[in-house]
């Protein structure tokens, strides 16, 4: 097992063939292009990774997947969400016995939530995790806020949990509220698509974990920041901003990273599982040129 470290963490999509069924040679073909290009981890079965369009047993199919193609070259980190904390504590141990080195788990949609409703939940599904937890602090997806000192109580109460992915805007504020209050006790690493790098790393996060569709730009903007050239990591981070900012469209950002990988030759196809939101041709043809542009077309036509 693969111990939480700081770097560039990419959320992955969980490729589909054209009928919508799942594709594990893309999916392999996808993890050996991330890990190729210097991602300390990935993560599936996230919001990226379309995990509640799954049924039967393509869970497990999608982990082991990852494991066998990740291997010891880098994390592979679980999605384990559940609405009740009972089934959040099977999924986490399901995912430890197929090899996860770690689980993302994100706060219940709570009604009425408060902060000692989310500890509740915590501590009776993390308690007694067979690997490090990732807690991720995304009300977007998850509904729920955790202030800065809820998420340091639930660490203490639950050591397991040794990162935080931080999503909550402006995360590079909450990233120094948390910074303030747990030290170097928990690994923090911002999201939401990379659109805040900059401002997260200068609070002092301790990388990323978001699933941009051009990893080897994150891995070289967090290299230069942690090596001290700032000013590289930014004219970096202004170069690939475009494509960051189409990825971050509402509704459809999924469906353009799948295009995006789909156009880079990673992976046979862009389907999502419908329910679905196509990417309209005038983003396609804009994205296409973006990646012309930098030199990461592949696939034409």
């Amino acid at each position: 097992m693969i111990e939480p470290r700081p770097g560039v963490y990419t959320v992955v999509p969980t490729p589909f063939t054209v009928d919508e069924g799942l594709d594990e040679g893309s999916f392999e073909r996808l993890l050996g292009e991330l890990v190729a290009r210097g991602v300390d981890g990935v993560i599936v079965l996230g919001v990226l990774g379309e995990a509640p369009k799954l049924h039967g047993d393509e869970r497990d199919r999608v982990v082991r997947a990852a494991a066998r193609a990740v291997g010891a070259a880098a994390s592979v980190i679980v999605g384990a969400s559940h609405a009740s904390a009972v089934g959040t504590r099977a999924l986490i141990d399901r995912a430890a016995a197929l090899g996860a080195d770690g689980v993302m788990v994100s706060p219940p949609r709570i009604a009425r939530s408060d902060a000692g409703s989310v500890r509740d939940y915590m501590r009776l599904a993390l308690s007694a995790a067979p690997c490090p937890v990732l807690l991720q602090d995304h009300p977007a997806s998850s509904g729920t806020l955790m202030s800065a000192s809820t998420i340091v109580a639930i660490a203490e109460e639950c050591p397991s949990v040794r990162w935080v992915k931080v999503e909550d805007p402006p995360s590079a504020r909450k990233v120094l509220e948390l910074r303030a209050a747990a030290g170097d006790r928990l690994l923090l690493l911002g999201g939401l698509g990379a659109l805040s790098l900059l401002d997260e790393l200068d609070a002092g996060s301790d990388g990323t974990m978001t699933g941009f569709a051009a990893p080897e730009a994150l891995v070289a903007i967090v290299g230069h920041h942690r090596r001290g050239d700032r000013a590289r990591a930014a004219q970096e981070f202004g170069r690939w901003l475009p494509l960051v900012v189409a990825e971050s469209a509402e509704e459809i950002g999924l469906s353009v990273r799948k295009w995006i990988y789909y156009r880079r030759g990673w992976i046979d196809t862009p389907a999502c599982r419908t329910p679905s939101f196509p990417v309209p041709e005038t983003v396609r043809t804009r994205v296409d040129e973006q990646l012309r542009e930098l030199g990461l077309l592949e696939r034409e036509g």
